[in-house]
């Protein structure tokens, strides 16, 4: 067995993390199927980019996808022990934020009226989804 990353000295138990493992995301949403995606969780030190359609549960409503990316890296929880970790972090893709005095409105182009959630007030900043599922 092998140190990994982090880990000093000879003649010590070392887990091993290298394992490829799968992670189940379920995102839920108000007038939307839920819906789920298994994710590899690979190496530490990985990025990678992931999507996720929602559909509606009425036929009048559009669909939307989530974009995010993942990264995965190596964290030791306790400073006393030598113990390592993966943490897994999601984050959305795309974040708006406007800096402008006025509300600031973000439409897709094939959409043909704007959404609720594409206007943004004045020092407004939060994650942006698109509307095209």
């Amino acid at each position: 067995i092998r140190p990994v990353a982090g880990q000093l000295g000879k003649n010590k138990d070392v887990l091993i993390i290298s394992k490829t493992m799968k992670m189940k995301v379920v995102m839920t949403e108000a007038n939307s199927r839920a819906s789920t995606k298994f994710l590899t969780i690979a190496g530490v030190g990985t990025n990678s980019g992931f999507e996720i359609d929602m559909l509606p549960t009425a036929q009048d409503l559009p669909g939307k996808r989530f974009a995010f990316t993942m990264k995965t890296e190596l964290a030791r929880p306790m400073d006393d022990e030598e113990i390592y970790s993966k943490v897994v972090t999601i984050r959305p893709r795309f974040v708006v934020k406007n800096m402008l005095d006025c509300p600031l409105m973000v439409k897709q182009e094939s959409q043909s009226i704007f959404q609720e959630n594409e206007i943004f007030a004045p020092g407004e900043k939060r994650p942006f989804h698109w509307f095209d599922a």
